[in-house]
C-alpha cells in the first residue's frame, strides 16, 4: 500500500500494537505523527508532546487519518485521568 504524503496522526504509539501500526504506516510512506506524554527518543515520527485528557488540546496542523489507539492502561492510579 503506497501511503506517500498522507498525514496520520496515531494516539497510542508508545504502546504496543500502536508503535507497529506507526511503523507500518511510516514504511508505508505516510507522513506519521504520534502523540504521546513524553518525548519519544529514537524513532522517525513527528511527536506532538501533550496528553489526551488535556481539555486545551489543540492541533495545528491538519492530517488526513487519525489511527486513535491510547486507553488507559491499568498501571494508571489518577483518577482523574481514567
Amino acid at each position: 500500500m503506497n501511503l506517500k504524503d498522507t498525514r496520520i496522526l496515531v494516539t497510542g504509539a508508545t504502546g504496543f500494537i500502536g508503535s507497529r501500526l506507526a511503523q507500518k504506516l511510516f514504511d508505508s510512506g505516510a507522513d506519521v505523527t504520534i502523540l504521546a506524554r513524553k518525548n519519544q527518543e529514537n524513532n522517525p515520527f513527528k511527536t506532538i508532546v501533550d496528553d489526551l485528557t488535556n481539555p486545551d488540546l489543540h492541533f495545528e496542523q491538519k492530517f488526513d487519518v487519525v489511527c486513535h489507539l491510547a486507553s488507559v492502561t491499568p498501571l494508571e492510579k489518577n483518577k482523574k485521568i481514567i
